[in-house]
Formats: structure tokens, sequence, C-alpha cells
């Protein structure tokens, strides 16, 4: 392969499935294991045929859904905001 390693380009993708799986397995909720499911269903799907990259990506989207809820909510406004240089407020 010109210009790249050959492990590198079959190996290195493996790490981002396995980072992923890895992600969606340290979750504490109760859909955990559909969670699983789906990525896995996706990622199998699309590795059959990249004509069933679109049911993949359907399946990858409830997959991570959970991660999005873990997201803290913005600060109010008008609470704290950022410190001015100096720590003095102007």
């Amino acid at each position: 392969m010109p210009g790249g390693d050959a492990g590198r380009v079959t190996v290195g993708p493996l790490f981002l499935y396995l980072g992923m799986i890895t992600l969606l397995a340290t979750l504490r909720d109760p859909g955990v294991v559909r969670s699983l499911v789906l990525f896995v269903l996706g990622t199998v799907a699309m590795a059959a045929s990249l004509d069933l990259m679109p049911l993949g990506g359907l399946c990858y989207l409830p997959a991570f859904a959970p991660l999005s809820r873990r997201v803290p909510a913005p600060p109010a406004r008008g609470t704290a905001g950022p410190v001015p240089v100096g720590g003095v407020a102007a």
C-alpha cells in the first residue's frame, strides 16, 4: 500500500469500534444492552454492504441517544459568568 502501513490501516479502525463499545458499556442506564445490540447491528449492517449504511446510521442514532442525556445543562442567565483578568469585576 503506497504511503501507509498496512497494519495501521487495518488495526487502527478496530480501535475506533472498541472505543465506542467501551463508551456504551460504561453507561449506567437500564438500556445499556439495547444500545450495545443496536451499535453492533449497525456495524454489522455496514460491514455487510455499504448499501446498508443508512440502516447502520439509523441503528447508531438510538444506540448513542443515552449519551445525549449526560450533557449538563448550561447555567441560567445572570448566574456566574467568566471572571475578568485579574479577578476584579469592572
